[in-house]
């Protein structure tokens, strides 16, 4: 049997991304015959999507149990280090690797995004904590340079989802579109993207995804 593995990340909320890289890092882990757990807003549905245990992601004792239980914490993948949509979530990722290595866990840090971190006290802890990490893996070179800023070594990794296995590719002349609701998204940027859509893509059918509702 091989290492009991905690995963801590933006699970159970049916968010397209993410679901795919807890999808590829289930089937990486299974190689190894590793015995998964998550944190989960939906465990039931993780359960049934995934086939693997899951918590409640909000449950302290189960949190606790979890992390107590586990000899591997896996946080990420996507951007959970960062305050831009939210300090409150910051907090909490941060907090679950705490827990991990106030209990002497093994923490890897996979395949994240790191920041925007806005405030000098969020950036003082966010570094503390990071430092904490046996293994830090980030998807991007902008990350990358944070972390080197703060005189943590960390390696660039492609982002996951680049290994999901896709049919092969048939043109069908369709452009798809896929936005997500950022305070920098305001009017002005969307009239001018659906401008120049309408310039350089005049000619193809436009669809619009969903990723996150």
């Amino acid at each position: 049997m091989g290492k009991r593995v905690l995963i801590s990340g933006y699970i159970g909320f049916q968010n397209f991304g993410d679901d795919a890289i807890l999808g590829l890092l289930v089937r990486y882990l299974r190689k190894s015959n590793c015995s998964i757990t998550a944190l989960s807003s939906d465990p039931e549905l993780t359960k049934k999507m995934f086939k693997i245990n899951a918590k409640n992601y909000m449950n302290f004792f189960q949190i606790l149990w979890s992390v107590f239980d586990t000899q591997v914490l896996i946080s990420g993948g996507g951007s959970l280090l960062q305050n831009g949509t939210s300090s409150l979530s910051l907090l909490y990722y941060l907090a679950i690797i705490f827990l991990a290595k106030l209990f002497g866990k093994k923490v890897i840090i996979f395949a994240q995004g790191i920041g925007p971190i806005y405030g000098k006290g969020y950036q003082w802890l966010s570094k503390k904590i990071i430092k904490m990490c046996d293994l830090i893996l980030v998807r991007d070179v902008f990350s990358q340079r944070i972390l080197k800023k703060w005189g943590i070594h960390s390696r660039y990794v492609p982002d996951p989802v680049w290994d999901i296995k896709c049919p092969p590719y048939e043109p069908m002349g369709y452009v798809g579109v896929q936005l997500r609701n950022y305070r920098f998204l305001h009017p002005t940027l969307l009239k001018e993207l659906a401008k120049y859509i309408g310039v350089y893509f005049g000619d193809r059918k436009i669809k619009i995804f969903s990723f996150q509702t």
